[in-house]
């Protein structure tokens, strides 16, 4: 009955009707410049559609056509009016409509003129010349003298830069030679004219060893060009505005044979760029001097490149030195924050000179830590260009921390235990251990984890790939997978070591850490030097304000120093009084300060806190699937170790009380989430 309703809206769902197809067309305006041109229009129609136009000057093809999306050709006629013209396209289709404006712009006034010299002057050996003609229409251009040649098409279109050589005299006199601009279209346009003058054989000579550079966008910064002059007059060197913004003369004058020196300056824009030097006689009277023209070509200013790499530096406890490679076409500077954590090389690099002298190799100098905790810091490479940054992700490692005393776990093996219960950050892929003995995180309302992100308790229950804050429960075996939540205990038959990972405060490398078997834990437990001592050598405890179980290592003296009440494990087997003296052991027994506890640190003991456990329920839909249990059940910890259908571990608790005592081996279902405290053997 409480389903019917939503299967009846299941139902009703899937009836609802497709949405309607509308008239569209893409894109929805036009706009042409005066000589016309053509358009290509995406119409999509729910039905039969048609396409008019008012205006001749437009024209649609196809004009009409069936359902479905299409391309519609739209050819706009060239301008004859000189005027501004607007029009539409009117789209039907059913009951729609939808108009696209058209817009064919007005033609530019014909305009021809010369922006160079109008008036040359050459010596008698000749050479080639520059005329530059600014238009916007078709327009051709003559010579009346042979000796003038026209270079390249004579007929051209728009702005131009035509190029004339001039042949050597070869009569005494003094030669002119008119070269006419002629406009091919276009009413009232005036043509323009250029007069050479060629000097004789007897006038002065000028000429240049090389009349045209090409240069690079970065000048040429930290040197200079030469330019060989030949003549047989003095003569003058200097660069036409408004190139003399970027170029400048080192030199400038000289008699007869000599040369001038010139530089260039970086560009500034992305657009190539054009200057002009003139090289001419130096005259006292009125004659036209000779004249001659070097070009110069600079390109225009790149795109800024910077390339880092790696991008991601990790870091053993010990520190070093990474080299980082910079490829940058500019400058760039490089920007720190952990000063405590890094040092750099340098931290500009100015990118002036020829090109790639951005490139360099940055050394990130890691210092070295003794402590167990990781530090994260990054540096920040700019670009000076570009504004563009590249940050390199900086991580070192905590120092391996392992306890400096032994544990037996065998007849014939010892072990050393971590320093804390075994943490992951899931959003991160990160594992560590706890940064004190008594740290776990268990429920939120009950660990003692904070998350560094955003100082805030983490907790289990918050299980997810995107969760920033740390877990330390874990379904049995699920080292290669943290993150597994299951009822099916059959999830969880195959155990995978969680000490394959490599630990971050723990040495970072695969394999350094393991899980004890079952045996070992009881062997720990029970067996340890003999029964009578093994058992004295535990007890539960409270350490700064949380429960646990403390362990003692194998070569530990009593003293009283360091009061210490063992947590006996025997009973009367045949007792019934479960208020005996021997099942009444409590936390409270052992109650250490944080500097008491860490007196019992440095000896070597080992505490683990009573960080309860999360059970997986899927009876109740009101109840998460994750529903953690507090320390008032006490402290669970996996063993490598299971049955058919159970997972082995140790157990301590002071409200479960049977003949077994508090410190015990105990079963548990494999989807249970627990508590891990991993080992290394001692070799």
């Amino acid at each position: 009955m409480l389903l019917l309703p939503v299967l009846l809206m299941g139902c009703k769902k899937g009836t609802e009707e497709p949405e309607a197809v509308k008239l569209a067309v893409e894109p929805n305006s036009i706009i042409s410049p005066s000589m016309g041109a053509d358009y290509t229009l995406t119409l999509t129609a729910p039905e039969a559609w048609t396409a008019t136009c008012a205006d001749s000057w437009v024209k649609v093809t196809p004009s009409s056509g069936n359902a479905g999306t299409m391309e519609i050709s739209v050819k706009i006629a060239a301008d004859k009016t000189s005027t501004e013209a607007n029009s539409k396209i009117v789209f039907k289709s059913g009951d729609q409509t939808v108009e696209v404006p058209v817009k064919r712009l007005a033609k530019d006034p014909a305009r021809l003129m010369v922006v160079s010299e109008t008036e040359i002057q050459t010596p008698k050996d000749g050479g080639i010349y520059s005329i530059k003609v600014e238009s916007n229409i078709k327009w051709q251009i003559s010579s009346n003298a042979s000796w003038a040649k026209i270079e390249g098409q004579a007929t051209k279109r728009d702005n131009a830069i035509i190029s004339v050589t001039v042949d050597p005299a070869t009569t005494p006199e003094e030669t002119v030679a008119t070269l006419t601009i002629s406009p091919l279209e276009g009413n009232g346009v005036e043509k323009q004219t250029v007069t050479i003058t060629r000097g004789s054989t007897e006038a002065t000579s000028l000429s240049v060893d090389q009349k045209s550079f090409d240069v690079s966008a970065l000048g040429t910064q930290g040197g200079t060009r030469t330019v060989n002059v030949t003549s047989n007059a003095k003569w003058k060197a200097y660069v036409v505005w408004p190139a003399n913004e970027w170029i400048s003369l080192v030199t400038s004058e000289g008699t007869n044979d000599g040369s001038f020196k010139f530089r260039v300056e970086a560009a500034t824009t992305k657009e190539p760029t054009v200057g002009i030097i003139k090289v001419e006689e130096k005259r006292s009277d009125n004659y036209k001097p000779v004249k001659v023209e070097i070009r110069i070509n600079r390109e225009g200013k790149a795109d800024a490149v910077l390339d880092v790499t790696p991008i991601e530096i990790n870091a053993p406890y010990q520190g070093g030195d990474f080299p980082i490679t910079i490829k940058s076409n500019y400058g760039w500077t490089a920007t720190t924050v952990s000063a405590s954590l890094l040092s750099l090389s340098t931290t500009d690099r100015s990118g002036n000179g020829t090109p790639g002298s951005g490139d360099a190799t940055l050394i990130v100098t890691v210092k070295p830590t003794t402590s167990a905790n990781e530090k994260t810091g990054s540096v920040f490479i700019t670009s000076k260009e570009s504004g563009e940054k590249v940050t390199i992700s900086i991580r070192r490692y905590g120092k391996p921390v392992i306890t400096p005393h032994a544990f037996s776990v065998s007849a014939k093996k010892k072990v050393y235990f971590s320093p804390g219960n075994l943490q992951y950050q899931p959003s991160t892929g990160i594992w560590r251990f706890a940064e004190q003995q008594y740290h776990f995180v268990g429920a939120f309302s009950t660990g003692n984890v904070y998350n560094e992100n955003t100082n805030r308790l983490c907790g289990n229950e918050n299980k997810a790939k995107d969760y920033d804050g740390w877990i330390d429960l874990y379904g049995f075996g699920t080292g290669g997978d943290p993150l597994l939540i299951s009822n099916d205990g059959m999830q969880f038959t195959t155990f995978t070591d969680w000490g394959i990972n490599p630990i971050s405060n723990g040495g970072n490398t695969a394999n350094q850490w393991r899980t004890l078997t079952a045996a070992e834990w009881d062997y720990l437990l029970n067996d340890r030097i003999e029964p009578m001592k093994a058992t004295s050598l535990r007890g539960l405890a409270t350490v700064n304000g949380v429960p646990g179980c403390i362990f003692l290592p194998d070569d530990w003296v009593f003293s009283s120093d360091y009061p210490f009440t063992a947590n006996t494990q025997y009973a009367d087997p045949n007792s019934t009084d479960l208020l005996h003296p021997k099942y009444l052991d409590t936390y409270t027994k052992n109650n250490y300060t944080l500097d008491m506890w860490n007196k019992f640190e440095e000896k070597g003991a080992i505490f683990l806190p009573a960080a309860g456990g999360y059970s997986y329920y899927y009876s109740n839909a009101s109840i998460p699937p994750i529903s953690p249990f507090g320390i008032e059940k006490g402290g669970y910890y996996w063993s490598s170790t299971r049955t058919e259908t159970l997972g082995r571990g140790l157990f301590f608790g002071k409200d479960i009380v049977n003949t077994w005592g508090k410190i015990q081996i105990y079963d548990h279902d494999l989807y249970y989430g627990l508590s891990v405290r991993l080992v290394q053997d001692v070799n």
